[in-house]
């Protein structure tokens, strides 16, 4: 036969699957994540393990959990305690005496961001995906872009459960110690049960999730600021769209 008419050897090459964060829906189904209905961020903990490594292998997981793994284990109250701050709104100085008004500055976004992904990295949706089959990102990296580009803009935010609990500067502190912390709020996890939850709280506009990175919360002090300061907290609830 002649070496022509001989048919073309090929080589079987192995091919990891899509190397893109985007997902793509489409008429006859797609791989999209299945996200949880309610995401409500409390003060539960996630625990999780990985490779923390200084290669471009950072973030791996395998199939199951192994020596190479660090576990980490994630508070969500450190996560809404990073990200949010309280401070006094612009107010008359009778106003700051008597009632305080308070700002309390909460970047939602980017605590529902850290949540998906600890929940992600909990239940190891990406096991044994090596960075070899990423577009230069290393794993933990690339999880996080997927959830920007696939996850967050499936969720919007529902509601918020403010806790606040007042503390009697008299009685509870000597005079050096009331002044100190007079107009200093604290929070405070201990405080989130529902005898010092607040029924009305005043929330500023709110856009889509996608575009939120701070959610405003304004609280005025009810008890005077002379005599009393106090103590809050939140939950913040998440539905899916």
């Amino acid at each position: 036969m002649k070496s022509d008419l001989m048919l073309k050897k090929y080589s079987t090459t192995y091919v990891s699957g899509t190397v893109s964060e985007k997902e793509f829906r489409r008429i006859f189904g797609s791989k999209m994540l299945e996200i949880e209905d309610i995401i409500t961020i409390d003060d539960k903990s996630i625990q999780f393990s990985d490779v923390i490594s200084d290669d471009n292998n950072n973030g791996f997981q395998d199939f199951v959990y192994n020596s190479m793994e660090e576990i980490r284990n994630i508070n969500l109250y450190n996560l809404k305690y990073d990200n949010s701050s309280i401070e006094q709104q612009s107010q008359t100085e009778l106003d700051k005496v008597n009632n305080t008004k308070w700002l309390l500055n909460i970047n939602a976004k980017k605590i529902l961001q850290d949540y998906l992904f600890y929940k992600i990295k909990e239940n190891r949706t990406f096991k044994c995906i090596y960075y070899e089959d990423l577009y230069g990102y290393d794993v933990n990296t690339f999880i996080r872009k997927y959830i920007d580009e696939n996850v967050l803009n499936r969720y919007q935010f529902d509601s918020i459960k403010l806790y606040v609990k007042y503390i009697n500067l008299l009685i509870e502190s000597d005079i050096y110690s009331s002044i100190k912390l007079k107009y200093d709020p604290t929070f405070n996890r201990t405080i989130n049960i529902n005898d010092f939850v607040i029924k009305n709280v005043n929330i500023g506009e709110i856009n889509n999730i996608l575009y939120l990175d701070n959610l405003e919360v304004y609280y005025n002090q009810t008890k005077k600021s002379t005599e009393y300061k106090f103590d809050y907290y939140f939950d913040l609830i998440f539905t899916k769209i």
